[in-house]
């Protein structure tokens, strides 16, 4: 008797379509895991979302800073708008009153920076005997 055991055309066309659903799942397969390797961790994404979060108050702080200046500015610009009010009607505009006003910053920073400088090297002595 011949044992050969061949599979009836149907089981076979089974198998063959078993084996083509593996062969695009080992695709799809393969196909996530490059995605995947061009993902970031979830620990580096925790670390970016913390640096975002540092610069954020970071500029808030600075916002908050910076706020109180500008009014100061704006009020500045206003107080010396008023005694320039005819010399406005004669031709001089915002422009220029907002370079007058920036000017006036520059100068006392610079002066602010100055006097600095020239205590740089002061000596300050402390437990010196009176007589």
């Amino acid at each position: 008797m011949d044992r050969n055991y061949t599979v009836p055309t149907h089981q076979s066309d089974k198998l063959d379509h078993l084996i083509t659903a593996i062969e695009k799942l080992m695709n799809r397969y393969e196909d996530v895991e490059k995605q995947l390797a061009n993902k970031c961790s979830i620990s580096d994404a925790s670390k970016l979302e913390e640096r975002i979060n540092q610069l954020e108050q970071r500029l808030a702080s600075h916002e908050n800073e910076v706020a109180p200046k500008l009014t100061e500015l704006q009020d500045k610009m206003m107080t010396t708008a008023l005694p320039h009010s005819v010399e406005k009607e004669n031709g001089i505009s915002d422009e220029d009153l907002i370079k007058f006003v920036v000017q006036e910053e520059i100068n006392k920073k610079s002066a602010e920076e100055k006097d600095l400088e020239s205590r740089k090297r002061n000596i300050i002595v402390y437990r010196v005997p009176i007589r």
